[in-house]
Protein backbone atom coordinates (compact mmCIF):
# COMPACT_ATOMS: atom_id res chain seq x y z
CA UNK A 1 0.00 0.00 0.00
CA UNK A 2 1.54 3.35 -1.05
CA UNK A 3 -0.39 5.61 1.59
CA UNK A 4 -3.14 5.84 3.73
CA UNK A 5 -6.18 7.62 3.38
CA UNK A 6 -8.13 9.39 5.71
CA UNK A 7 -11.68 10.89 5.71
CA UNK A 8 -11.68 13.55 8.13
CA UNK A 9 -14.13 15.95 9.13
CA UNK A 10 -12.17 19.31 10.55
CA UNK A 11 -14.88 21.62 11.22
CA UNK A 12 -18.90 21.38 11.93
CA UNK A 13 -21.71 23.37 12.34
CA UNK A 14 -22.63 23.52 16.21
CA UNK A 15 -25.58 24.84 18.37
CA UNK A 16 -22.88 27.43 19.26
CA UNK A 17 -21.71 27.88 16.48
CA UNK A 18 -19.29 26.60 13.88
CA UNK A 19 -16.61 24.55 15.57
CA UNK A 20 -13.03 23.63 13.88
CA UNK A 21 -9.98 21.41 14.57
CA UNK A 22 -8.42 23.38 11.20
CA UNK A 23 -5.29 24.62 13.48
CA UNK A 24 -4.44 21.39 14.43
CA UNK A 25 -3.94 19.77 10.74
CA UNK A 26 -1.75 22.38 9.26
CA UNK A 27 -1.04 25.89 10.66
CA UNK A 28 -1.42 28.82 8.29
CA UNK A 29 2.25 29.24 8.68
CA UNK A 30 3.13 26.03 7.09
CA UNK A 31 0.23 26.29 4.45
CA UNK A 32 0.82 28.11 1.19
CA UNK A 33 -3.06 28.18 0.34
CA UNK A 34 -6.09 27.30 2.38
CA UNK A 35 -9.11 26.45 0.68
CA UNK A 36 -12.37 26.40 3.11
CA UNK A 37 -15.40 24.52 1.19
CA UNK A 38 -18.21 25.13 2.87
CA UNK A 39 -22.29 24.31 1.88
CA UNK A 40 -25.09 22.48 2.37
CA UNK A 41 -25.81 18.93 2.00
CA UNK A 42 -26.60 18.43 -2.03
CA UNK A 43 -24.88 21.63 -3.25
CA UNK A 44 -22.02 20.06 -4.86
CA UNK A 45 -18.51 20.18 -2.61
CA UNK A 46 -17.66 16.54 -3.11
CA UNK A 47 -18.47 16.40 -7.23
CA UNK A 48 -16.00 19.92 -6.90
CA UNK A 49 -12.95 18.34 -4.99
CA UNK A 50 -13.26 15.19 -7.50
CA UNK A 51 -13.21 16.81 -10.35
Amino acid sequence: MAGKQRHMFPGNNTPEGFFSYYQYILSQKEADKIFCIKGGPGVGKSTFMKN
